[in-house]
């Protein structure tokens, strides 16, 4: 047995959760002895030998007297008690919680009842360390009874900085809070004092105090504490290692050129085939038709070939184009019938050996038998393996600016249940993306024996963006194509950062799906520590669980991260389905809900909840302005939401003025004789919606532009008014036109020179005149004028904009002479 000391001791013996308690100042943790991994030992050898011993038995007489002595070194109150606590060295950040805990009373049977139990539940699970020893320590530990309990962490997976926390509430009425803060450097460090705590206020007070401490230390670490309304107390500190990842395209650097032209005899070229049967053959045309860029596929199509193969029999000439394909690894995938469902159909791993292909051929040709297919409703479907850093799934509609792409560390099969990254972006402005990097720890890629298996990325790539924005621009642009090609919203599945030199672009569009995703999509708890949720895996986790009393599963989630070779099992899948709703439980997805699983899980009646969800926030554009009637739904069909209201009465007569004035700002702006024509039509409109408002037809109005240019005359001379001057009444012979000229000095060549206009319209700028700024409201031929106004010492800089007048106003600093002496 051990107390506080048992940092000195190995984690063998005492387990992870012990030693980690012991890094606290002790003031920090309530008091705690250890039963070490010996006494599971005695208790295991016997319940395997058939002769199940309770604890009281195993332990000496002298053991019982140290125990005993140990537990009134706790200094309880006579009412108080403890808590018995499981503390294995395998019972690290992510195997956290898989043993219980139980509360018990100070007396020594009591607890060794506790003991009893906890040995009970652990011997149904794997207790042994990495060296194959029984691996289960205890800890008798004051119990505290809590107001409140929670988390505190700086993991990778919760902070891409080791500076930045988070917690996580959960007060004893059920209400939880969830909260993030940084450390700074004046952020208040604690002491190995009590860290006393009599409000709410003061306890996140001294979680950040605590953090801090921890944060000092260079470390990243998850802790658990209680809460007893007076005092926070510290009662688990799990170290996360930090783990330095591989870059994960590294390992395609010395990928070989492939191969394009090779001659088959029982498989086809997709490009041969003219018919539509196959939904992935006919993904590779329709890029080819938008303008994409494909990888060569070969196709076995053959009903004889099939039928053999479903009777167990691979021909003599299959068996020499798979030789021949095998000059580099293949993946083999499946297809079927256009009205046959075609997610999640079985593919192959890597396959560079002849009898491995063979295999997979006969062993799924059978399975599509048992399933009712014949040769004529399925294919199989050849391509040389392509190596890619990461995957990507893009959403894009046709016509619409904005797309969507989810992308992935790997081979796209991670998307489907594992972290990844999304994004969306504006075609027009890529360079104001909207980005949501997530924790990206495991991924799917190839092994050395060409197997998918899971792989650690580890920093910093857990934290690294998967995709470049060069890449997601071309991801978007191509897939939008796509859309427009096809008139419809598209899904493209896409292999991204493929290695020069193989004969391929650097990103490939693989496959697509045509339709909207499911909505709306549902956001899942954000809580990281405190949900309770199942994890499925495999089959046995999905036994194991369906064995449980209905009861205990009452507010639990499930999270779905299926081992690689049940990815694409569509019966493990409706397994899961079926145990999900028949106890009414949420599913908790972290992939993509762009790929398979969504889909397949959604068509199931599975209520999903995705993990992280990514909605950006786009600042809203308020305009208050008349516009055409077809606007708003134009604006629609571009994805955006729409808010608009029509007029009526005087206030439409206003908003009609109004946007004249407008038009007529912008018709002054106009360079061009289409874009004169254009604003020209648009001051058309709004005279003949004006006319109608009033009752009045565009022919009175026609009349009456007749009407003034027979008394007044027209525009077409092109006559600018300079100034006027009353002239005595006997000087009546000269005209008054050419004394004007005079007067402004303005000869007629000078009217007729560009420099002469010029300089007629710019005189219109603003300026300062009897304390007064004047600004004329239709714009000189400048876009920017200076105005120094001496008198004030400032200067105002005045830009005419296409619909505004912005004013910029600086003041002049005086200047001190070298010699001047400053007072202040």
């Amino acid at each position: 047995m051990h107390g506080e000391s048992a940092s000195v001791v190995s984690a063998d013996l005492v387990g992870a959760k012990a030693s980690g308690l012991s890094d606290f100042p002790k003031s920090w943790v309530p008091r705690f002895y250890v039963l070490t991994t010996e006494l599971y030992k005695r208790w295991y050898d016997c319940s395997r030998r058939g002769c199940p011993t309770p604890c009281q038995q195993i332990l000496a007489e002298e053991d019982r007297a140290v125990l005993l002595d140990c537990l009134t070194g706790l200094e309880l109150p006579m009412e108080g008690k403890v808590i018995v606590r499981s503390s294995s060295s395998t019972e690290g950040l992510e195997l956290r919680g898989q043993f219980m805990s139980t509360v018990s009373d100070t007396a020594l049977a009591a607890v060794l009842v506790s003991c009893d139990a906890i040995y009970q539940h652990a011997s149904s699970l794997d207790t042994r360390s990495p060296s194959g020893q029984l691996d289960l320590a205890l800890i008798i530990q004051v119990y505290v009874d809590p107001k409140a309990t929670g988390h505190l962490s700086n993991e990778r997976r919760v902070a891409r900085r080791r500076q930045e926390w988070l917690y996580e509430f959960n007060r004893v009425d059920g209400s939880t809070a969830i909260g993030r803060f940084a450390i700074k450097k004046n952020t208040l460090r604690a002491d190995s004092g009590k860290l006393n705590a009599p409000t709410y206020r003061d306890l996140v007070r001294q979680l950040r105090s605590v953090a801090a401490f921890v944060n000092d230390l260079g470390i990243r670490l998850h802790m658990e504490w209680v809460w007893d309304g007076e005092r926070l107390w510290i009662v688990q500190g799990d170290k996360d290692p930090e783990t330095r990842g591989r870059n994960p395209g590294a390992c395609f650097s010395s990928a070989k050129p492939r191969q394009n032209a090779i001659s088959l005899n029982s498989l086809v070229p997709a490009a041969f085939i003219t018919h539509e049967r196959w939904h992935k053959v006919q993904c590779q045309k329709d890029f080819k038709d938008a303008g994409l860029s494909t990888a060569p596929l070969w196709v076995l199509e053959d009903p004889s070939t099939l039928s053999c193969l479903q009777a167990g029999v691979v021909t003599s000439q299959l068996k020499e184009d798979v030789a021949v394909l095998l000059s580099w690894p293949i993946i083999i995938r499946i297809d079927t019938a256009r009205d046959i469902p075609t997610e999640l159909l079985p593919r192959s791993d890597c396959l560079t050996g002849a009898l491995e292909t063979e295999e997979f051929l006969v062993k799924h040709s059978l399975q599509m038998h048992q399933r009712g297919l014949g040769p004529q409703d399925f294919c199989f479907i050849v391509h040389q393996y392509i190596p890619s850093r990461s995957s990507a799934f893009c959403l894009a509609y046709p016509d619409r600016p904005r797309v969507r792409v989810d992308s992935i560390w790997g081979l796209p099969d991670g998307l489907l249940f594992y972290p990844h990254d999304s994004f969306e972006l504006d075609l027009q402005k890529p360079e104001a993306a909207k980005k949501h990097v997530r924790f990206k720890d495991d991924y799917l890629a190839p092994s050395s024996d060409g197997q998918w298996l899971p792989a650690k990325a580890g920093r910093p790539w857990d934290w690294t963006c998967s995709a470049t924005d060069e890449e997601l621009a071309l991801i978007g642009r191509d897939s939008q194509k796509l859309a427009n090609h096809l008139g419809d919203c598209v899904q493209v599945m896409w292999f991204v950062g493929i290695p020069n030199g193989l004969g391929l672009p650097s990103s490939l569009p693989w496959w697509h799906k045509r339709g909207k995703p499911p909505q709306p999509i549902e956001e899942a708890d954000p809580r990281v520590f405190s949900r309770k949720r199942l994890r499925i895996c495999s089959e046995d986790d999905l036994e194991r669980i369906q064995a449980e009393d209905p009861t205990a599963l009452q507010g639990t989630v499930v999270r779905l991260i299926p081992r690689p070779e049940l990815l694409r099992d569509g019966q493990f899948l409706e397994a899961v389905a079926s145990l999900a709703n028949e106890h009414g439980l949420p599913l908790e997805l972290q992939g993509s809900p762009l790929h398979h699983a969504y889909y397949q899980l959604a068509r199931l009646g599975v209520r999903i909840q995705c993990t992280d969800v990514f909605a950006p926030v786009f600042k809203e554009q308020i305009f208050g302005k008349l516009v055409r009637d077809r606007i708003p739904l134009e604006i629609e069909r571009r994805g955006e939401r729409v808010f608009s209201r029509p007029l009526v009465g005087e206030d439409l007569t206003k908003f009609l003025k109004a946007k004249a004035v407008e038009e007529a700002l912008e018709l002054q702006s106009a360079t061009s004789v289409s874009e004169l024509l254009e604003e020209l039509a648009d001051l058309y409109e709004i005279i003949s919606s004006l006319a109608e408002r009033h009752g009045l037809s565009i022919s009175e109005v026609s009349d009456k532009a007749e009407s003034k240019r027979n008394q007044r005359g027209s525009f077409r001379d092109g006559l600018v008014l300079l100034e006027t001057r009353e002239v005595p009444l006997l000087d009546q012979r000269r005209s008054s036109i050419r004394l004007t000229r005079r007067r402004a000095g303005l000869t007629p060549a000078m009217l007729d020179a560009e420099e002469g206009i010029a300089q007629i319209i710019t005189e219109r700028g603003p300026r300062y005149e009897n304390g007064q700024i004047v600004i004329p409201l239709v714009p000189p031929d400048i876009r920017d004028a200076t105005l120094r106004v001496e008198g004030l010492g400032v200067t105002f800089k005045v830009r005419y904009e296409n619909k505004e007048i912005v004013i910029r106003l600086t003041r002049e600093v005086p200047q001190v002479p070298a010699n001047q002496l400053r007072l202040f």
